[in-house]
């Protein structure tokens, strides 16, 4: 791999873990909150029954960051011998970032703009990455090491949707006029939407990389 190819490959895994920063500090802003048992603003919705929610920050603060590592081919050729204990690591807590997002869209009382369409592109975007990541896991058991992959890419993008989703919230701080229930939507959709565009780019390109015989 050329030394351009891989400046490419640690810029794009920077700004991947730049994108985990702001929604990771938030989740460990709200576990102090639940240790202190303060029930300021929303944070009380999570104290009757907290464990989701720890689950989801615990297993994001090791999904998020270690994740961005499986996008860089030169990372997956040195660390070869720890695939294995990688991939376990983020299937595992894959599964919690999910399925905890899952219950909590599903049962914590929903706060500020978070009306029926935010509720159903939540559950839509968990639902696709429940789904891509079993997927992944079938590919595996198969030995369709490509296809497993490009799964694991696909349930990363739309699992990591809250690090996008803070840029395109950016719009609704600076106009407040936009803000409610359809700016909020708007938001958080185009937070996956581009998390998805990427994410097949990215597929497309590496795709085109290994069928012309260089490293994927």
């Amino acid at each position: 791999m050329g030394l351009e190819q891989r400046k490419y490959e640690w810029v794009g895994i920077g700004l991947l873990l730049s994108l985990s920063v702001i929604p990771l500090l938030a989740g460990i802003h709200r576990l102090w909150l639940i240790g202190i048992g303060s029930r300021l603003s929303e944070n009380s919705r999570f104290l009757n029954d907290p464990l989701p929610v720890i689950v989801h920050i615990v297993s994001f603060a090791v999904y998020g960051p270690l994740g961005t590592t499986q996008f860089s081919s030169s990372l997956r050729s040195r660390w070869r011998r720890h695939h294995r204990r990688i991939g376990t690591a983020l299937v595992t807590t894959g599964f919690g970032v999910i399925l905890s997002g899952l219950w909590m869209t599903q049962f914590y009382p929903r706060v500020g703009h978070d009306g029926p369409v935010v509720y159903r592109l939540r559950m839509l975007a968990g639902s696709g990455a429940l789904l891509f990541l079993a997927i992944a896991l079938i590919s595996l058991c198969r030995q369709k090491f490509e296809s497993h992959g490009r799964w694991m890419f696909r349930a990363y993008a739309l699992a990591m949707g809250a690090g996008t989703q803070v840029l395109t919230h950016i719009p609704l701080f600076l106009f407040p006029l936009l803000q409610g229930e359809c700016g909020r939507a708007i938001a958080m959709g185009s937070g996956w939407f581009l998390n998805c565009v990427l994410v097949e780019w990215f597929i497309h390109k590496n795709s085109k990389r290994s069928k012309a015989g260089g490293p994927s």
